[in-house]
């Protein structure tokens, strides 16, 4: 269980399969590329990190010191915030870190437990993931040899 897990959370997060996982899908982007958004009513690459990091964070929380779940009463919220790009960015990989290495220190009782939470994480990072590689390939910011063409 321990494997198949941290294998979803690495191919979600840092190691290319057959998809491209967030890690490499925002790797040199500028602030600027990351703020664009190609409508009003959308979010952009900037909005989507901070929505993802809101929620990987509050699992994390959960899921190692049992805390409860942040009430949201608007989900625009978990989109919004004051932090720069680079520290927004910085803030992800310490929290996709941290998921990797407490599910790494986890016993085989709070895996079985948590397994289907955290496919739902994965696949809530790649469901976003997606949307980031379609703004930058609108924006002309996404290079092939990043993984998809």
């Amino acid at each position: 269980m321990k494997s198949y897990i941290l294998d979803q959370l690495e191919s979600s997060y840092n190691k290319t399969t057959w998809f491209v996982p967030i890690k490499p899908a925002i790797e040199g982007l500028t602030a600027e590329q990351a703020a664009w958004t190609q409508a009003e009513e959308t979010n952009s690459i900037h909005d989507i990190i901070r929505h993802l990091l809101f929620y990987k964070a509050d699992y994390l929380k959960q899921f190692t010191d049992g805390k409860e779940r942040t009430e949201v009463t608007e989900i625009q919220q978990t989109f919004e915030g004051e932090e720069s790009w680079e520290k927004t960015v910085q803030q992800l990989f310490v929290i996709m870190d941290s998921w990797l290495q407490a599910v790494e220190e986890a016993d085989e009782e709070k895996l079985q437990t948590w397994a289907k939470e955290i496919a739902h994480i994965c696949q809530h990072i790649t469901y976003h993931t997606g949307q980031i590689v379609h703004i930058r390939k609108v924006q002309g910011s996404w290079r092939k040899e990043q993984g998809i063409s």
